[in-house]
């Protein structure tokens, strides 16, 4: 019942959130594990969260309303294209070069670009390598959430969406 603009930044924050406290919990102990150990956690984590979604709300599947300003086309360059699908390639495009600028010219970029290179040696330089790396995590994890919101219109929304997109 939430309008759709509005529904948009609680869906990045509250997951945000989450993946931070599951950074905090559950990851933060994995970091030295191989990778392979880090993937197959977070697949059982997917598969023991469809289950509880499952389980709580059911499996039925819930439609998203678009607001009126959304709904329909219009021609680009001789092309037709869908109003939602040109705002989600805005939306896109806009988070693309915003992250690589923070990634690129920022004091917290070359701190993250340090930790990630050498843990050991960011971190002997004052760099907090833990705050970084969850810091990281749960903006990760609030565009996927955020990400997932914007395409429930397009893939539909009900408890087998994570299984259907994980790889």
């Amino acid at each position: 019942g939430c309008p759709f603009f509005i529904a948009l930044p609680p869906a990045f924050v509250a997951r945000a959130l989450i993946g931070a406290l599951f950074e905090r919990l559950l990851y933060r102990h994995l970091y030295n594990r191989s990778h392979l150990d880090q993937v197959l956690f977070s697949i059982g984590l997917v598969f023991m969260s469809v289950a509880a979604v499952d389980y709580l709300t059911g499996s039925s599947r819930i439609f998203i309303k678009l607001p009126a300003a959304l709904e329909g086309q219009f021609d680009l360059f001789g092309v037709g294209i869908g109003r939602y699908r040109l705002m989600i390639i805005v939306i896109c495009g806009l988070l693309t070069a915003g992250l690589q600028f923070v990634l690129a010219r920022t004091r917290f970029g070359s701190r993250l670009r340090a930790a990630v290179d050498d843990p050991r040696a960011a971190s002997g330089l004052g760099i907090n390598v833990p705050q970084v790396f969850a810091f990281t995590f749960a903006f990760g994890c609030g565009l996927a959430g955020l990400g997932g919101a914007l395409s429930a219109e397009i893939l539909g929304l009900d408890p087998y969406f994570p299984l259907k997109f994980m790889i």
